[in-house]
């Protein structure tokens, strides 16, 4: 059997027995029905649907169309192995939240000034604020809760930003669910399809994925993915 072969097979099993592992399965199934089965949890294997069923047909030629040890019928194609041990790579052993995002996350309490807020938006340019409240997350403060409450105000000519807090602006900020908690060993597939699939459960935009140990929205921030991070996760 031919180098390409013998990677494809090699690739190929590992994932076969990933989604047997990852589907709890102990009895013969079909790839094809395992793959239907994963894909409505695993969001690598959905987005990679089509590819691996081809690639299970592909198995069948080479195992079962073979008519000596040397000799197969289908030798794969070098861009075909490659693209079949990336999948593998990323279904095997998928990029992770953390360190990917682990970054230094701005924080307010909600007795703070707005002003404390909006020094940080002239300084960083940052849209999304973790409101915490005695240490316990309050909620997701955007650019558009402080545009909303600016517009209310609109008439008043003039205000004492600095007297104005935080927990006055939260009441603007049109939905409160605009925000996830994951824990360190979510992927980054995971984390994309939180955002893809939120507007069709919640009608609404998420605007952070945050990050802590155990997703816990108490504990203390290790990171945050925005939709700006989202969009270019391949």
């Amino acid at each position: 059997m031919g180098e390409n072969a013998d990677r494809f097979l090699a690739a190929f099993n590992s994932i076969e027995k990933a989604l047997k592992d990852q589907l709890n399965m102990h009895r013969h199934f079909s790839f094809s029905r395992m793959i239907d089965g994963a894909k409505k949890k695993h969001p690598l294997v959905a987005k990679y649907e089509m590819d691996l069923k081809k690639f299970a047909e592909l198995r069948n030629v080479i195992v079962h169309e073979q008519t000596a040890p040397d000799f197969v019928i289908a030798e794969p194609h070098p861009g075909i192995v490659q693209t079949i041990e990336k999948i593998h790579r990323e279904l095997i052993s998928p990029e992770m939240v953390i360190p990917k995002y682990k970054r230094q996350v701005k924080t307010f309490n909600i007795d703070e000034p707005l002003e404390t807020v909006l020094g940080t938006i002239e300084r960083h340019a940052y849209t999304q604020f973790p409101i915490y409240e005695d240490g316990n997350f309050k909620c997701l403060l955007t650019n558009y809760g402080i545009t909303a409450w600016l517009a209310h105000h609109r008439n008043q000519f003039a205000f004492e930003v600095d007297k104005v807090k935080i927990s006055d602006v939260i009441i603007y900020e049109k939905h409160m669910n605009n925000v996830k908690f994951v824990c360190v060993n979510k992927s980054i597939y995971d984390v994309k399809e939180l955002f893809l699939h939120h507007i069709d459960k919640k009608v609404t935009r998420l605007e952070a994925v945050l990050i802590t140990e155990n997703g816990n929205p108490n504990e203390p921030l290790l990171g945050i993915v925005t939709p700006f991070d989202a969009i270019r996760i391949p």
